[in-house]
């Protein structure tokens, strides 16, 4: 997996990027300077560009970013992130479990179709401050998509949710996760999820390290579901807390959901540790619909949902655990340690 490390403004850390992903995303030019010739699209993509410009101007310079970098029009970038627009949809398993002395176990299953090498990094944003953030980045989706963690303490990952609704007239869910790594507390998170509506529903993990608190956010179209994590908990990619869960489903969505929290349930808080809370993410099933686990040793990624990495978090032990099921590496962190590659 490459890991590398970009500084700077939005722009250029953005900017950056691109460069990284240029290769893979000169692939993937061409089919969206193709849809950006009908009319419905690109008048879409100017709208968006408006409320960005608006909502979330740095964002939207990071964009840029991506685009002057890796060679790709802006518009056609802005198109790259917006999900709602192709019905993109994703799978991944969340497991916490709370240890009696308050400290919390956490292990995240990312499970995507379309992530191959080439086009996956571990990347770390270092602003001018001094502030970082670190997360598991894909070169067609802004960060915030997948897992990560900051130097305030906040340990994130987010879970697609199959939307009941979508709202095209809303700023897109990779804009809204990518502005919530940024949260310095669970209290600022909260108020960068509730400031807009979204144009797509999605899940929202995070554990607030210097607080000692965790919470779930499901975060619909126009409202949005709070649920405090204590004790043990464990998700997949439906409605858990909404009025209408926990429909709609997705692909094997309520086994995972099942059989994560029936696994969790079986872990001891007192002796648990976090190889068995990964453990939990790790299950394999019989069949391929029935496993919370898919190897992409034995199923396409390119087009499947595959389990590509898994990251585990001991809060504990100050412990950052990361496989790559892609190049078959694992790497052992201090919270605060990043040791780039590339």
């Amino acid at each position: 997996m490459k890991i590398f490390e970009v500084k700077g403004s939005a722009y250029e850390q953005g900017f950056q990027v691109g460069e990284r992903f240029k290769d893979w995303l000169q692939t993937k030019a061409p089919g969206y300077e193709e849809a950006l010739k009908k009319p419905a699209l690109s008048d879409f993509v100017k709208r968006a560009e408006e409320r960005l410009a608006k909502e979330y101007p740095l964002l939207l310079d990071e964009a840029y970013g991506r685009a002057d970098g890796s060679g790709m029009s802006r518009h056609a970038t802005l198109l790259m992130f917006s999900p709602e627009v192709f019905n993109k949809e994703e799978g991944c398993t969340t497991a916490v479990l709370q240890k009696p002395d308050g400290s919390f176990l956490f292990a995240h299953n990312e499970d995507d179709p379309g992530f191959v090498f080439g086009n996956v990094a571990l990347v770390k944003y270092v602003w001018p401050d001094g502030r970082w953030l670190v997360g598991y980045s894909v070169a067609e989706k802004l960060l915030g998509s997948t897992w990560g963690y900051n130097s305030d303490g906040m340990v994130f990952s987010t879970n697609f949710i199959a939307p009941a609704v979508r709202d095209l007239d809303s700023v897109s869910r990779y804009y809204m996760a990518r502005d919530a790594f940024d949260a310095r507390d669970l209290g600022d998170l909260l108020r960068r999820l509730a400031r807009l509506e979204v144009a797509s529903p999605f899940s929202f993990n995070a554990i607030d390290t210097k607080r000692g608190e965790a919470l779930n956010v499901e975060k619909d179209v126009k409202k949005m579901y709070v649920t405090p994590i204590r004790g043990r908990y464990a998700r997949s990619n439906h409605f858990t807390s909404s009025p209408y869960s926990p429909i709609p489903m997705v692909g094997n969505t309520m086994f995972r959901y099942w059989k994560a929290n029936d696994l969790i349930s079986e872990l001891d808080p007192e002796t648990a540790d976090i190889f068995q809370v990964r453990g939990v993410t790790d299950f394999k099933g019989p069949d391929y619909m029935h496993t919370v686990h898919f190897s992409p040793d034995t199923n396409d990624p390119v087009t499947l949902p595959v389990t590509v990495a898994n990251f585990a978090f001991d809060q504990a032990a100050g412990k950052i655990y990361i496989r790559d099921f892609l190049e078959h590496e694992e790497y052992v962190w201090d919270y605060g340690q990043f040791e780039p590659n590339c």
